[in-house]
C-alpha cells in the first residue's frame, strides 16, 4: 500500500534536486478534479537561485514538477532532476 499525505504536510516543504541543492519551497499541489490525480507540485525558486541558473525574474519563479520527478518525501521532497532539468519547467514570476 503507498504513503499518503496530506497536502498541508508537504506544502512549505524544501525541495532539493538530484546535486542536493536546495532549490526553493513546495508552494501548492496541482489536483486533476476529473481523475484527482496529483497533476504537478509548484515549487517556488527564490531571486537568487533563478540567477544562478541564468534566468531573470524580478520576485523568482514557479516551476511545475510532475510526480514522476520525485525521488522521495520525507523532511524535505527530494526530486529526480537537476537544477537546469527544472528550469525548463519555471514559469516566471
Amino acid at each position: 500500500m503507498s504513503e499518503l499525505y496530506e497536502s498541508k504536510s508537504i506544502v512549505g516543504k524544501d525541495v532539493m534536486d538530484n546535486g542536493a541543492k536546495t532549490i526553493g519551497k513546495v508552494k501548492d499541489i496541482e489536483i486533476n478534479i476529473e481523475s484527482w490525480a496529483v497533476e504537478s507540485f509548484l515549487v517556488k525558486i527564490p531571486r537568487a537561485i533563478t540567477k544562478e541558473l541564468g534566468i531573470g525574474g524580478l520576485m523568482g519563479a514557479t516551476a511545475r514538477i510532475k510526480p514522476e520527478s520525485i525521488e522521495q518525501i520525507g523532511d524535505l521532497v527530494r526530486l529526480k532532476l537537476s537544477a537546469q532539468e527544472i528550469a525548463a519547467n519555471i514559469d516566471m514570476e
